[in-house]
C-alpha cells in the first residue's frame, strides 16, 4: 500500500512540475517582451556565485567527512598488500580533496 502511495506521489509531483513549465512557457508567450532563451547578466553571475559557493562547500565537507571519520575508514592492515592499499587510498583521497 505505501509503495502505491508513493508511485502515485511521485507521479502527481511529475504532473504538476509539467504544468508549472507549461505555465511559465505560456506566460513568457503573453508577455512577449523578452526572448525566453537569452539569459541576463544579472542571472548568469548569480548562478557563479551560486556554483562556487556549492564547490567549496561541496570539498570542505569532504575534507570535514575524511577527519571525522577517519578512526572508521579502515583498521590496521594486516598485511604489506594491506598497507600498500591503505597508502592508494590515502593517495585516492588527496587528489579528490584538491581540485
Amino acid at each position: 500500500m505505501i509503495k502505491l502511495l508513493v508511485v502515485i506521489a511521485v507521479v502527481l509531483g511529475i504532473v504538476a512540475i509539467s504544468t508549472i513549465g507549461k505555465l511559465s512557457n505560456l506566460l513568457d508567450d503573453i508577455k512577449g517582451d523578452k526572448d525566453p532563451g537569452e539569459v541576463s547578466e544579472s542571472t548568469n553571475k548569480m548562478n557563479a556565485f551560486g556554483f562556487l559557493v556549492f564547490l567549496i562547500a561541496f570539498f570542505g565537507l569532504i575534507i570535514w567527512q575524511i577527519f571525522a571519520w577517519q578512526d572508521r575508514m579502515l583498521p590496521e592492515p594486516a598485511s604489506i598488500n594491506g598497507a600498500e592499499t591503505d597508502t592508494l587510498l590515502n593517495w585516492t583521497w588527496a587528489v579528490i580533496a584538491v581540485p
